[in-house]
């Protein structure tokens, strides 16, 4: 026997394909069919057909192939899906909730909720309580327009308007890169409390359901879950301890600290090979029958069948907004800016595949009719579908970004703290950036604020991840457990170092895991969210703008360096000379665009000039800083002058020359081999007689109209070492 739909309100056709089904009609539009299926049994099979290959075309369908459009034409409806094909999705459906709840509770950790901030469980309370108040109000309204509408369809209502899909949320904030911000943290732990509570409530309500309303038909299920938490969980884990204690014959005996972490890495593991070996088959062949079924029960043209249109707005709208409002009103409570807080309201909206299978429930205990149940669907629809374009705008757009084009050394203040997000692919780049933070003169006045971000490529689960270390515990790292781990370890000690070494420095060791396509935009996500002024990025190539406001972050950047009384600083500021003046004077046919940087930019120009003579007149009296000008015709000129006359510096800090062209580099650019760098740059590392050297490439922030146009997202300050 199969629930659906063949006509409206159990209009029953009784001519052609369709005599071979019994309809029984039941209130309104919902009716049982039934029919007879022949089968054959003997000792090497139980059927003669296999039903997944029978009805394999029911898998590929949803809305498209459910009443709404099948309606009309019943008849083509029985050959493209035939009940006895609901049937068979019914029961996959039921089958892969059941798996795929597995892998939510394999997935969900629920340690945020011993750490959860104020607002975080402010909003979950919040969002558990008036959604559900909401839901049976909105069923209530459906009671007095329907007397004969069953109680128990208003606990689902609420239930589905209670809950925030946590896998889909991760998935979400996964895409966006929000996962490792104050924003994601709080949607995270408030979906964690809050889908635990709508589980709760979920299980009670169809225990009850099924008991008729006897609440002792609960206790059966509560001790059954009290059993699987104190006596199977804790008897699992020490059987997995004490397999992964056997296979670990490269520890040593005497450390049962380490014995206890690669207790806990076991654990973790095997929890990851079970997702991986299983969540593709969940997820692409189990979950779409709920999808399809769900689909057939809905009926968008007859969506107030027997109702008012006016409760039919009421029910969408409310139940789309309740979730937001209330989130809204507990972030302003707070004093949260509306930003954050409508961002907030539509994660904790997201209602995904658990809110389906919370109704699917409360359909299949006949808890509402298909009108009902399709307002409701819409809702969950409207809900999740805006939640990525609506956070993007909050948080993703240019103008948010906008704020960060004045972070930069240029226009801060001397004595303020420097913040820097030093990125690190592997260990090989870790000395130079250690000595580089060691050079520049962190004090108590001046202190720096290091995030160090060891980067490593994603490689088979499909979700990114942002890891803060505490200290030197990194075992949550995932892919290679032995090269990655143990890098991760020599970073996080290196920075530790650091740290000790220099009480004004402070440090705070992560790791990104991301493909390399997407992984900076993790790194500009870090430096919204942390208000770096600063990014440290190595640069991974090898060889075989004069002027602007790189040039001038590079400046302020040495100029900070300058005041450890340890280094000798010599700035060299390369001008135009005689012969290049006069070329330019006398040329009329002059490329107006090489030389716009010099004469029709003027305004940049008299920045440079007070910049540089604020520098002098405030290190005029330090004698380990020396400032020099020289006087260059062509790029060919400026290679000689620090080949010949400045070839035994230790470090070299240069501007990148964003977007500026430059009489004085003419030449330079026809060999250039990483202009990614600038002009200056690449010919630093690429000069033979200064291998031993490092070069600090530096990179004011563009304007946000420039970012847009020439595709570069990043919000802040680079320094490519």
């Amino acid at each position: 026997m199969a629930n659906g739909t063949l006509a409206n309100k159990g209009h029953r056709p009784t001519s052609g394909p369709l005599d071979k089904y019994t309809v029984k009609g039941g209130l309104d539009n919902q009716f049982n069919v039934c029919f007879k299926a022949n089968r054959t049994v003997g000792f090497t099979e139980w059927q003669a057909t296999s039903p997944l290959m029978t009805f394999l075309p029911s898998f590929m369908a949803g809305i498209l192939l459910g009443p709404t459009f099948m309606q009309a034409v019943p008849w083509l409806a029985i050959y493209i899906n035939p009940p006895e094909g609901v049937l068979l999705l019914e029961t996959m459906g039921s089958l892969g909730v059941t798996f795929y709840m597995f892998l939510v509770g394999l997935d969900m950790d629920l340690t945020p909720i011993r750490k959860m901030e104020k607002t975080a469980y402010s909003v979950a309370i919040v969002g558990t309580i008036l959604p559900g108040c909401g839901g049976m109000m909105l069923y209530y309204l459906v009671q007095i327009d329907r007397e004969d509408a069953p109680m128990v369809g208003g606990f689902f209502w609420a239930i589905a308007l209670t809950v925030t899909s946590f896998p889909d949320l991760t998935r979400i904030l996964s895409k966006l890169k929000l996962m490792s911000t104050d924003l994601g943290k709080t949607a995270m732990a408030s979906a964690v409390l809050t889908d635990l509570v709508s589980w709760i409530l979920l299980v009670a309500t169809i225990a009850l359901v099924n008991g008729h309303g006897n609440v002792l038909r609960i206790f059966p299920t509560l001790i059954f879950m009290l059993l699987c938490w104190f006596v199977i969980r804790p008897l699992l884990f020490r059987m997995i301890k004490r397999i992964g204690a056997a296979r670990e014959d490269s520890l040593s005996s005497s450390s049962s600290s380490m014995e206890g972490q690669c207790s806990d890495k076991h654990v973790e593991g095997i929890g990851t090979k079970i997702m991986d070996k299983i969540e593709e088959f969940v997820v692409g062949i189990m979950m779409p029958p709920v999808f399809l079924v769900a689909g057939l029960r809905t009926n968008i043209f007859f969506i107030a069948a027997g109702y008012h249109y006016w409760l039919v707005a009421t029910v969408i709208i409310v139940a789309s907004l309740i979730k937001i409002i209330g989130t809204l009103i507990v972030c302003a409570y707070l004093k949260c800016s509306f930003r954050d807080s409508l961002a907030l309201g539509v994660l904790m909206n997201t209602k995904g595949v658990i809110a389906i299978i919370v109704l699917q429930e409360g359909r299949n205990v006949k808890g509402f009719d298909q009108p009902t149940f399709t307002w409701m669907m819409l809702s969950i629809l409207i809900m999740t579908s805006l939640v990525v374009p609506i956070v993007s705008c909050t948080h993703k757009s240019a103008r948010h970004l906008k704020q960060q084009h004045r972070m930069n050394l240029e226009r801060s203040k001397p004595e303020s703290e420097l913040r820097v997000l030093a990125c690190l692919h592997s260990s090989k780049n870790l000395s130079g950036l250690i000595n580089l933070l060691h050079l520049s003169n962190a004090t108590r006045k001046s202190p720096i604020v290091v995030f160090a971000v060891y980067l490593i490529e994603l490689t088979g689960r499909a979700s990114a991840m942002l890891i803060f270390h505490d200290k030197i515990e990194t075992n949550d790292i995932p892919s290679n457990p032995t090269r990655e781990r143990a890098e991760s370890e020599q970073i996080v000690r290196a920075f530790e170092s650091l740290q000790n070494d220099n009480r004004a420095v402070t440090v705070h060791p992560l790791t990104a895991v991301s493909p390399y396509a997407t992984m900076h935009e993790d790194v500009s996500n870090l430096v919204i969210d942390k208000h770096v002024a600063v990014i440290l990025l190595p640069y991974h190539k090898k060889p075989n703008g004069i002027g602007g406001a790189d040039d001038r972050e590079a400046l302020a950047y040495a100029w900070r360096m300058g005041s450890n009384p340890r280094l000798t600083l010599t700035v060299v500021r390369f001008v135009p000379g005689k012969d290049l003046l006069e070329s330019v004077a006398d040329d009329d046919d002059a490329d107006l665009d090489v030389f716009s940087a010099m004469f029709e930019k003027e305004k940049e120009k008299l920045l440079d000039d007070d910049y540089i003579n604020e520098f002098r007149f405030r290190t005029m009296h330090n004698e380990s800083i020396t400032y020099m000008e020289k006087p260059v015709n062509s790029g060919d000129q400026i290679v000689s002058t620090i080949t010949s006359a400045h070839n035994d510096y230790d470090l070299y800090i240069v501007g990148r020359g964003y977007g500026r062209q430059s009489p004085l580099t003419s030449g330079l650019s026809d060999w250039s081999e990483f202009p990614e760098i600038g002009l200056i740059g690449d010919t630093l590392i690429s000069v033979d007689s200064l291998t031993s050297a490092s070069v600090l490439v530096m990179q004011q922030s563009p304007p946000v109209a420039a970012v847009s146009q020439k595709g570069n997202t990043s919000g802040s300050n680079k320094g490519l070492s």
